[in-house]
């Protein structure tokens, strides 16, 4: 599906809202750093030793950063009912933010990222960022997690030609905005993803529970019919699930009867967890997917959740790659609080990428001379395997690539079903 289908099936107001409520679900999440990292747990550990003795985060400091310092910003939900993936996102972003420092610096440059939180609120995110920008003198945000207030603030970014660079990317104005510069996947490419995951494991019937009543996730199921289409999938089951329904027994009775093989979980974890027990007490077989978005490590802990696929915007951070050890070494000494996750990847990778735009950066730079780097970047530019690329150009929205990584929960843990590289269907 390109980006011209999804802007014109986005004209809508309530899918955009509906991804936003997709993402934000996974936001009452609970877990540890631990939980998040069950996954690889041996390779991670190894791998961290190795990266440690080689010079990583822990090794010793380089030289201090004698340039100008480079004025960042970050903002996202850090209080409210979406806080905790906010926290993550923004745990990452200041982990990037001192293991650049502790390594020199980018080009000399000492990073200083100043941190504002929107709870959520268009009309505060948009103040913060008139504060990030007016009074603080940022060059950039970076990493933010603002998928509810970015609409709100994104006219302004255009009239003052600041840089969004990365993180969540949730919302359609990642798709529309020459300003906004995405670090992994769209969000709203995640629904041509369930549908080309189901295709690629050799499966055939496509199924989704989605979070909300019938009228608000019309637009969604347009866009999945869509995508099953495309991929000569059948969409053999679709239905909605509210948090206030007692029970989902007759949902897991029709799926089983549509015949559906993967059932993509379109949920908030609370509700998620009650309808796959629900459907586990009616011995349903399928392979369930949890958009990268709504996936908590709690799942890990469930048997039930055995072969439930995991499509990530982002490299893949409990792998044995050197990406992912770079990055749970740095979380690890720097937020070993937070945990490790497709929120967590979010904010490293849009750190990332303005370092990879930011490494020929005059003494003094400015905003433009942020935006000139994004444009020299290579087309595509993974970023050494941290994104899925995307190609940028001056005055045009960012070319995106509906490109994936995947997980997939195993003996309870994550695994890597076909590598570590980020997957791309037929002409991305």
């Amino acid at each position: 599906m390109t980006n011209s289908t999804y802007k014109t099936a986005l004209s809508g107001a309530a899918l955009a809202l509906m991804l936003i409520g997709v993402a934000a679900c996974s936001d009452d999440a609970t877990g540890s750093a631990s939980a998040g990292t069950t996954a690889s747990a041996g390779a991670a550990t190894s791998s961290a030793a190795a990266s440690t003795s080689a010079g990583g985060p822990t090794a010793n400091a380089a030289a201090a950063p004698t340039k100008a310092p480079l004025k960042l910003g970050w903002i996202g939900t850090v209080s409210g009912p979406a806080a905790p993936t906010g926290q993550q996102t923004q745990g990452a972003v200041k982990a990037w933010e001192e293991s650049v420092n502790a390594r020199g610096g980018i080009n000399g440059h000492p990073v200083k990222v100043s941190y504002e939180d929107d709870a959520g609120d268009p009309a505060r995110g948009l103040a913060a960022v008139k504060k990030l920008v007016e009074e603080v003198g940022v060059i950039a945000l970076v990493g933010n997690h603002a998928n509810t207030t970015e609409t709100a603030f994104a006219d302004y970014i255009t009239q003052h030609k600041v840089p969004v660079v990365g993180g969540e990317s949730d919302t359609p104005v990642w798709l529309q905005n020459p300003y906004f510069f995405v670090s992994g996947e769209p969000g709203v490419a995640t629904l041509d993803t369930e549908a080309f995951v189901t295709k690629s494991v050799g499966k055939t019937n496509f199924g989704s529970v989605n979070e909300g009543n019938v009228q608000d996730v019309g637009p969604l199921i347009t866009l999945l019919e869509q995508a099953t289409q495309k991929y000569g999938l059948k969409y053999a089951y679709h239905t909605t699930a509210q948090s206030s329904e007692p029970n989902y027994t007759a949902k897991c009775l029709a799926a089983q009867q549509a015949g559906a093989e993967v059932i993509a979980l379109n949920l908030a974890p609370n509700t998620r967890q009650r309808v796959v027990s629900d459907c586990s007490r009616q011995n349903l077989k399928v392979n369930y997917l949890i958009p990268s978005g709504a996936f908590t490590p709690d799942a890990l802990k469930d048997p039930v959740y055995e072969g439930t696929f995991v499509p990530t915007n982002n490299f893949l951070w409990f792998a044995d790659t050197p990406v992912a050890t770079e990055f749970r070494d740095a979380m690890k000494q720097y937020s070993p609080s937070v945990v490790l996750g497709p929120s967590a990847t979010q904010g490293w990778s849009g750190g990332k990428l303005f370092e990879a735009a930011a490494k020929s950066l005059p003494d003094n730079p400015t905003s433009a001379d942020v935006l000139a780097g994004l444009y020299a970047l290579a087309p595509n530019d993974t970023l050494n395997g941290v994104s899925v690329g995307a190609t940028f150009k001056a005055g045009q929205p960012a070319d995106t690539r509906n490109c994936f990584f995947l997980a997939q929960i195993k003996g309870g843990a994550l695994t890597v079903p076909q590598g570590n590289d980020p997957i791309c269907p037929p002409g991305e």
